[in-house]
């Protein structure tokens, strides 16, 4: 992890100034009430953090689960593809902003109706009811989930709006501008907002990125590995004017959340201009990230959320419920806890605090929970 200190002062993006403004990082407020959560104990250590699990038979109805574990009081819900990982990378602080869940339906002109009946209908934790929903987000283009989807929602009169860009990066642009707009954001949009760039050709380092940037009032911009940055995402960075339909957003500090970014950044965009970062945060892989991340941007959560760092759909989801909680997403294989994970969660979860685990035992294994409840002795 390194603080690069040279920054450019100056870039030119067609007739817009790209000008990056350097300032200490703020976190999110943290004092609003703890949060109930209505999930399965997996562990119950008599001393140490309670060890939960939200899962369920398939992607679909882990999100559904997760919806279901709490009340949001938003009335949204962020709706994406299940079969790919795209499209909700960047959807982690428009989630929390709007205190939103994140559910997931396949690909085509209809919704699955487990997700139809999450949304419509009222429901119950610790014997209180929570709300039906009123808005539906839809982060996944009209070629994923079509205009069919769309009507099938209004006609269950929920108010259906639609973020999507050409492709998932320019979706990550848009979806930052939505997420910097909303009345609900707390950042100071006058001193710039905190850019979190992440690898948008592979889902685990936006993922926990995505719990980073909401920590920090942030967006999510993915990244195109070899290919540098697209365009939206240096519009997005610059202070004057619109261009090729992206509002301009002044911002403070930019991080680059593992290699594919970091390298990303280096190559630039627009022929070849890079972008400097304030912070470049990378691991010897996608756990050591995420745990670096974690250290490096959260001052002391009281939740944690694990996910699997090998396959994505329980980590989209994962990664908008951690947001939620202002927690940090960390990650680790299917059979075993990896142990920079496992030293993490023994530095920071104190006696009493929660970690949330995502996925049943085919994404994480039951033996999971049990290492994380052992590497606590208090």
């Amino acid at each position: 992890m390194s603080n690069i200190k040279r920054r450019f002062g100056a870039l030119t993006v067609a007739s817009a100034a790209c000008m990056f403004m350097v300032a200490p990082s703020a976190l999110a407020a943290d004092d609003a009430p703890k949060i109930e959560i209505d999930a399965p104990v997996d562990v119950q250590p008599v001393a140490g953090p309670t060890v939960l699990r939200i899962a369920d038979r398939d992607r679909i109805g882990t999100a559904v689960e997760a919806l279901q574990s709490r009340c949001w009081d938003g009335g949204s819900v962020i709706l994406a593809s299940s079969e790919n990982f795209a499209d909700a990378l960047a959807a982690g602080p428009l989630a929390d902003v709007r205190n939103a869940p994140v559910l997931v339906t396949p690909n085509g002109n209809s919704v699955d109706p487990r997700v139809i009946d999450a949304i419509t209908t009222p429901y119950k934790v610790r014997g209180n009811t929570c709300p039906a929903f009123k808005r539906v987000t839809i982060v996944s283009g009209t070629g994923v989930l079509t205009a069919g989807v769309v009507t099938q929602l209004e006609a269950k009169g929920l108010n259906v709006e639609r973020f999507s860009g050409a492709n998932r990066y320019q979706t990550s642009s848009v979806i930052a501008m939505a997420t910097v707009a909303d009345p609900a954001f707390e950042g100071n949009r006058n001193a710039g907002v905190d850019m979190f760039l992440a690898d948008g050709d592979n889902f685990p380092d936006a993922l926990a990125a995505g719990a980073a940037a909401a920590e920090h009032n942030g967006v999510v911009l993915l990244t195109m590995g070899d290919r540098g940055i697209d365009d939206s995402v240096a519009t997005l960075a610059s202070l004057n004017g619109p261009h090729s339909g992206f509002t301009a957003m002044a911002h403070r500090s930019i991080w680059t959340v593992g290699g594919a970014a970091t390298k990303s950044a280096a190559v630039g965009f627009q022929g070849g201009q890079p972008i400097e970062a304030n912070f470049s945060v990378v691991g010897a892989d996608r756990y050591e990230t995420a745990a670096m991340l974690a250290r490096k941007a959260f001052d002391n959560p009281s939740d944690f959320v694990v996910a699997s760092g090998e396959n994505y759909p329980d980590g989209v989801v994962a990664g908008a419920y951690a947001a939620n909680l202002d927690a940090p997403l960390l990650l680790t294989t299917s059979a075993s806890l990896r142990k920079v994970t496992a030293d993490y969660l023994s530095e920071k979860v104190d006696n009493g605090e929660r970690v949330v685990v995502f996925g049943g035992p085919g994404s994480i294994a039951p033996s999971v929970s049990q290492e994380i409840a052992a590497a606590f002795n208090y």
